[in-house]
């Protein structure tokens, strides 16, 4: 059976998922982290922790779900809006892993979420263990590559403008939201969390934060966010109307990993050729290892391979 955890049970969950995801964080910092990014503004609106639980009411398998905007755009007619829900933290104690009950818990998820939701459009998530465990309940691997730089010196804000956290909403209204296949976006709230992320970090293992949270050239911009756990700074979101506005922009997310002491820039492959068909100067193309992109359906309509502009700023 699948149920909704008390707030009790999720913090009794934080101490248990410290061994999968608390690396370099003491139990008490790992359940400081969770605690805060339940509680920033977006995550506390659209964030649901679920439990399998057995007729005993013992807890076997537990995730995260956050609920975002979407909209399928058919070939003709009106869009058609609703609810995608990205799934986290699929957690399953060491002393009852093999026996599949993850795979139950995803399996009973659907139905979960469209009871609560009749206008639920898909399922996604960011698979850090491969496609297979969640192929077997329905969900589709969609293409992953990065686009890897080292970090630059000099000054961040040269040809730029950067963007400061109180301005993300207006540098993303710069962002032309995609209209064909099936999109989900980003609000300025999720943009928030991964800043509520290395605000958290920045706290817990000391890191420097940049002075900037992205940066403008013309009609271009970038929203990016720091990884100290990874030591990345990670392109959420890039829009970049020309090949010398594009490299403004990445040479500013460069230059602010090479002051903030981080080891590379990352962004996410989309798959849009213009207007850098060869790609910006001075990166690696490298199939993604991790985070890999995957959805299920629950609209009959939808179809995994209409979705294809995957930023990271959707990774949850």
């Amino acid at each position: 059976m699948l149920i909704l955890a008390t707030d009790e049970q999720k913090i009794e969950r934080d101490l248990l998922a410290h061994e999968a995801w608390g690396q370099g964080l003491s139990p008490e910092g790992f359940a400081e982290r969770e605690r805060r990014l339940r509680a920033q503004a977006w995550a506390s609106e659209v964030m649901l922790t679920w439990l399998l639980v057995d007729e005993g009411g013992q807890i076997l398998a537990s995730c995260e779900t956050f609920r975002m905007e979407s909209a399928l755009y058919p070939k003709s007619g009106t869009p058609i809006k609703g609810s995608t829900y990205g799934v986290a933290s699929v957690f399953t104690e060491p002393r009852l892993r093999g026996r599949r009950y993850a795979s139950t818990m995803m399996g009973l998820l659907p139905e979960a979420l469209v009871a609560r939701d009749p206008k639920a459009l898909s399922i996604i998530l960011f698979s850090d263990v491969g496609p297979a465990i969640y192929a077997r309940v329905g969900f589709v691997q969609r293409p992953a590559f990065d686009w890897v730089f080292e970090p630059l010196e000099g000054d961040p804000e040269e040809g730029v403008e950067l963007v400061g956290e109180d301005e993300i909403g207006d540098a993303l209204s710069v962002v032309p939201k995609p209209a064909s296949g099936f999109v989900v976006w980003p609000t300025a709230g999720q943009i928030d969390w991964h800043l509520e992320r290395e605000r958290v970090y920045s706290t817990l293992l000391g890191g420097d934060r940049p002075t900037g949270s992205g940066a403008r050239a013309g009609g271009s911009v970038a929203l990016w966010a720091c990884n100290f756990k990874s030591k990345e700074l990670f392109i959420l979101l890039l829009h970049a109307n020309g090949t010398r506005e594009l490299q403004a922009i990445v040479r500013s997310a460069r230059r602010t990993a090479h002051r903030v002491g981080l080891s590379r820039v990352r962004i996410w492959e989309q798959p849009v050729a213009a207007p850098w068909p060869q790609g910006p100067e001075g990166f690696e193309r490298r199939p993604r290892d991790g985070g890999l992109p995957m959805l299920r359906p629950l609209d009959p309509r939808v179809s995994p391979e209409d979705w294809e502009v995957i930023p990271k700023a959707l990774w949850v």
